[in-house]
Parts: C-alpha cells; structure tokens; sequence
C-alpha cells in the first residue's frame, strides 16, 4: 500500500441544536475536502443528523501505517 501523500486530519463537528455536543474525529486522506467528506459520511452513520464542521487542522504527513492494523496484531502489549 503506497501512503505517498496521504495525511492525517482532526476534524471537529458541531451539533446544530446542541451547542454543548461537539466530537472530534481523526481522519487520513489526499486532502482537506476528502477529510471533510470522509468524516461526514462516518458521522452519519453513526447517528450525527445535524451538524456542521467547525474546524479541521491537517496534522501533518502520514509517515508510517502499520499493515498489521487490518490483521490480528501480535502484541500483547498493543492489545491491552
């Protein structure tokens, strides 16, 4: 899997009629508008109904992604 230019975001979003309700989300992607996207589409599946995005911060290149993240992982340590 090439991770060339993927990066990872933080994404906030805000309940439109709870100004106390607020989530933030970790995301990779290419860009902002697919962060955007992505997240969106988790929240809604995730019963998100009305809300808006209040802020995204890029956090930087993606350097490294552990493969074995979509496998059983091995450590013990990792599994606590």
């Amino acid at each position: 899997m090439d991770i060339k230019g993927l990066k990872v975001f933080s994404v906030f979003l805000k309940d439109l009629h709870d100004v106390n309700k607020m989530r933030k989300f970790y995301c990779v992607a290419m860009c902002t508008e697919r962060a955007i996207g992505l997240t969106k589409m988790h929240a809604e599946k995730n019963d998100w109904k009305d809300f808006e995005v209040d802020q995204v911060t890029c956090l930087g290149d993606l350097d490294i992604l552990d493969l074995q993240y979509f496998g059983e992982c091995e450590v013990t340590k990792c599994q606590s």
